[in-house]
């Protein structure tokens, strides 16, 4: 059976640009378990009944890492207690609970197996797991420019796709386009901010090696945002083109107020020579200020 993509070879949290993969604190998983629509265990939280983490546990958004040396087993099997003894009547049916697999099987269908391999006994159940799960896997899991990993095994090659790496899912698949319209907006927002930061005359990128300057802080930040390259050919011409036409429009203006001013020879009457000088420098001005 060949594994999924492991979560070893995910990207850093500060690389993700929508939810991290990872991250503990009660606000992020409490954001977390609202994006995935599990207010049942948010008012288990809210009653008492459990924490912040073990409900991010349930849902299969984290994974609590294994007591290596034995250990007490009693927060274990108080843990469990507590989720077990959840009123039905407070924890509605939905597809989550009605796709047949459990929040770990789910979360390896989003991130791949883990350390200590896969859930599923081979292949074959690997595969009919994601046929029966995919519609909730990919509601919860497919968006801002991502993908599961199940997804990225299954469908992937079927659509002459293949895995770009953590890094470069969001331009890979806005390049095939192979995102929703939505997403494509979202992407193109977020990179055009990016791009625009990144035009600052004194703009630097600290690669937590060295702190780069100019032309390569501004490279190696759109390799970080994954900017397209077309959409940064693209921006970047846009700038020139308006910078071609604000540098065309100064020089017509001032041309202008100086036509303008020097319209009345000042030798011909000498006594206004003074205040002809005065008003020329004034359109100038005015006219530079309207370009």
């Amino acid at each position: 059976m060949r594994h999924l993509e492991t979560r070893n070879n995910l990207a850093s949290p500060r690389n993700n640009l929508g939810f991290p993969v990872g991250g503990t604190s009660i606000k992020y998983l409490t954001s977390r378990l609202q994006a995935v629509g599990r207010q049942d265990l948010l008012a288990a939280v809210a009653r008492g009944e459990i924490t912040t983490y073990t409900a991010a546990e349930a849902a299969g958004l984290i994974q609590r890492p294994q007591n290596k040396g034995g250990g007490n087993p009693g927060p274990t099997k108080r843990r469990a207690y507590a989720l077990r003894r959840l009123s039905p009547a407070t924890t509605p049916s939905s597809d989550i609970d009605t796709c047949g697999l459990t929040y770990g099987e789910l979360q390896e269908l989003w991130l791949g197996c883990g350390d200590n391999g896969s859930l599923f006994s081979g292949e074959e159940e690997l595969r009919a797991a994601w046929i029966r799960a995919r519609g909730v896997v990919m509601r919860i899991w497919a968006n801002n420019g991502r993908r599961p990993q199940a997804w990225w095994y299954f469908d992937a090659p079927d659509l002459g796709l293949t895995w770009p790496g953590y890094d470069r899912q969001q331009s890979y698949l806005y390049e095939h386009n192979a995102l929703s319209e939505s997403e494509r907006v979202e992407l193109e927002r977020f990179w055009r901010r990016e791009f625009e930061q990144a035009q600052a005359a004194d703009f630097t990128m600290n690669t937590g090696a060295e702190v780069l300057h100019g032309v390569r802080a501004r490279r190696a930040h759109y390799a970080w945002a994954d900017i397209p390259s077309a959409l940064i050919e693209a921006w970047a011409n846009g700038r020139r083109r308006r910078g071609r036409r604000l540098s065309t429009a100064d020089s017509t203006a001032r041309s202008t107020a100086w036509s303008t001013a020097s319209s009345t020879d000042p030798s011909t009457n000498p006594s206004t020579s003074e205040s002809t000088s005065e008003s020329t420098g004034a359109l100038v001005e005015e006219a530079a200020a309207t370009k």
